[in-house]
């Protein structure tokens, strides 16, 4: 199974290429001449990689095959030794980062001052989605550093 997002991707990177005017999401018009060569697709899990999740393995596989530029970005490395063989390349490049970090910092500074309703509407957004339990919330309010 593929989510609908990498469906987007795969359909936009096999079209015919054109020279004109594409229309984009949001309205606007974005020009796509080699548009696998310039699409990136980030992945943003929370464990990677988890044996159970093959689904999200094989998209990101069948996303890569396709000439799409593919980045993983999870929040925990799953513990344990065990992975499918065809992980063991995304692992490497995976972008395992600490929960706070100088980068993690002037992130949260960025986003602060040049866009303050984005990254409070993405706060109050995570917040108000888990209220209703103090695990997930205490999880989210400690892991959004890592988010922004």
């Amino acid at each position: 199974m593929i989510s609908v997002l990498a469906t987007e991707v795969l359909a936009a990177a096999s079209r015919p290429r054109s020279a004109g005017p594409v229309p984009g999401r949001g309205g606007e018009l974005a020009r796509e001449p080699r548009l696998a060569a310039t699409v990136r697709v980030a992945y943003i899990m929370s464990r990677f990689p988890k044996i159970t999740e093959t689904f999200v393995l094989y998209e990101m596989l069948a996303v890569e095959r396709s000439g799409v530029s593919v980045d993983i970005y999870p929040l925990l490395r799953e513990p344990g030794r065990r992975m499918h063989p065809e992980a063991v390349p995304l692992v490497r490049r995976a972008r395992f980062e600490p929960f706070l970090s100088w980068a993690i910092l002037r992130a949260h500074a960025y986003f602060l001052a040049r866009k303050p309703r984005a990254y409070f509407a993405a706060l109050a957004a995570l917040l108000g989605g888990t209220w209703g339990s103090l695990r997930f919330f205490t999880a989210a309010l400690g892991i959004f550093p890592k988010c922004v």
